[in-house]
C-alpha cells in the first residue's frame, strides 16, 4: 500500500510539515499521510540515521519515507534515494540514510539529477523531497545517476551507537543500540545507576528503572510509570555503559 512517510526534526509547532504536506495533498490526494517523527533532534543526522533504520519495518511494502533532517540545506550536497525491502527512501546525501543501508546490506543508491523548475534555497523538503515522491509515487521517470558499492564514508558510525538518540514524550530514552547485540542478563551501567533489562514494565515496581526491547527492536531505558529522563537525569547523546 502506498504511504506518504514524514521523518522530520520541524516539530509540529512550526509550518513546515504543514506545508509539506499541502503540496503531497495537491498532487497526490489519494495517498495518505503519516507522521512517523516530527520532532527528531534538530540538525542531528546522526542520531535520525539509526531511529529511521530501527523503524521503517512497520510501515507496508510501497511507503514513501520522506527524511528530512537536513542543516547543509541549500548547499552542494546531492538527494539521493534507494529502495529497501520494496519501500523508498528520500533524503540527502549527508548521512541520514546511511545506517539504514548498512543494516539492510545494500551499498548502491542513485543521486537524483532532477530538480524542479522552482527550488527555494531553504526548503527542499517541500520543493524538492515531496515532488520527488510524488514522482515515485505515480512511477513517472526523472533522472538519476546509480551508484553502486558505495564506500561508505560514515563508517566511523558504529552498526551500535551507545548513546541516547532520543526521547518519547514519556521520557523514555531510546539508544542507537539493537537488542540484538545484548544479552538478556546483560547490565547497563548509567551515571550511577546499573539497569537490568527486564520484558515488560509492570515487572518491576512503580518508579524502578530498568532497561528492555522496545517494540521496534532497540535498547530502550525506562522507569516504570516515570520519566527515565528524569529520574536518571539522562541527556540526548548520553553514554550507556555495559557492566
Amino acid at each position: 500500500m502506498k504511504q506518504f512517510v514524514l521523518v522530520t526534526d520541524f516539530d509540529l509547532n512550526d509550518p513546515y510539515i504543514g506545508q509539506v504536506k499541502s503540496v503531497l495533498l495537491d498532487q497526490a490526494p489519494q495517498i495518505p499521510i503519516l507522521d512517523l517523527f516530527s520532532k527528531l533532534p534538530a540538525f542531528n543526522v546522526k542520531n535520525a540515521s539509526y531511529l529511521v533504520s530501527a523503524y521503517f519495518r512497520s510501515f507496508p511494502e510501497e511507503a514513501i519515507f520522506l527524511c528530512i533532517v537536513d542543516p547543509g540545506v541549500g548547499s552542494n550536497r546531492q538527494m539521493i534515494i534507494c529502495q529497501i525491502e520494496n519501500r523508498w527512501f528520500i533524503g540527502p546525501n549527508n548521512g541520514l540514510l546511511a545506517i539504514l543501508m548498512r543494516h539492510a546490506g545494500i551499498s548502491s543508491y542513485q543521486i537524483v539529477e532532477w530538480q524542479p523548475n522552482s527550488l527555494s534555497n531553504t526548503f527542499h523538503g517541500r520543493d524538492w523531497i515531496a515532488p520527488l515522491a510524488i514522482k515515485i509515487a505515480k512511477s513517472e521517470s526523472f533522472e538519476v545517476h546509480h551508484v553502486d558499492n558505495v564506500a561508505d564514508q560514515y563508517r566511523q558510525w558504529p552498526d551500535d551507537l551507545f548513546e541516547i538518540i532520543y526521547f518519547d514524550h514519556y521520557g523514555n530514552a531510546i539508544s542507537g543500540v539493537r537488542s540484538s547485540a545484548l544479552n538478556k542478563d546483560t547490565v547497563l551501567l548509567f551515571n550511577k545507576y546499573k539497569l537490568r533489562n527486564v520484558r515488560i514494565y509492570s515487572d518491576v515496581n512503580s518508579g524502578d528503572s530498568f532497561w528492555y526491547e522496545n517494540s521496534n527492536g532497540l535498547v530502550e531505558i525506562s522507569s516504570n510509570q516515570s520519566s527515565a529522563r528524569d529520574v536518571l537525569d539522562i541527556k540526548l547523546n548520553d553514554c550507556i555503559k555495559v557492566v
